[in-house]
C-alpha cells in the first residue's frame, strides 16, 4: 500500500476512537520535516483522568478493529497525559492544564493539518 495512503487511514482510524470518546481539540501536525522518528503528532484534550484512559482505550481497539499494530501506550488511569505510540503516528492525550504548561502544539507546528472528517465542534480554531 503507497506510504501516503497507509498514513491518511491511520490517521483516520486515530481520529475516529478519539471522536467516539468526545475528545476535545485535536490537532494534527505534520513532523515529517521536524524528525524522522514519526509522520504525524495528534494531540487531543479531556476533561478527566478516566476520560484520558478512555480515549486511549478507544484508539487501541480502532487501530485493531482496523488491523493496525497494536500500539504502545504510556500512561495509566491517574496520569494528566498519556502517549500512544502508533509507530508513525504519535498520539498526545492531555488534561487542559497539562497541555497548557507543556505546549506541545508550539513544540510540533503552528499551523495544523485539517481533515475533512473532523466535526468543527471538537477542532480548535
Amino acid at each position: 500500500m503507497n506510504d501516503i495512503r497507509y498514513l491518511q487511514k491511520l490517521q483516520n482510524a486515530i481520529v475516529d476512537g478519539l471522536l467516539e470518546i468526545k475528545a476535545q481539540e485535536i490537532q494534527i501536525y505534520n513532523t515529517s520535516q521536524k524528525t524522522t522518528l514519526f509522520d504525524r503528532v495528534i494531540i487531543a484534550s479531556g476533561n478527566s483522568n478516566r476520560q484520558l484512559l478512555a480515549l486511549s482505550d478507544s484508539v487501541v481497539e480502532r487501530l485493531s478493529y482496523d488491523r493496525f499494530p497494536r500500539p504502545r501506550v504510556e500512561g495509566n488511569n491517574q496520569s494528566e497525559w498519556i502517549l500512544v505510540d502508533c509507530y508513525q503516528v504519535i498520539v498526545h492525550l492531555m488534561l487542559w492544564p497539562a497541555r497548557q504548561f507543556y505546549e506541545l502544539d508550539k513544540l510540533w507546528g503552528q499551523v495544523p493539518i485539517k481533515l475533512k472528517k473532523l466535526d468543527a465542534s471538537s477542532v480548535q480554531t
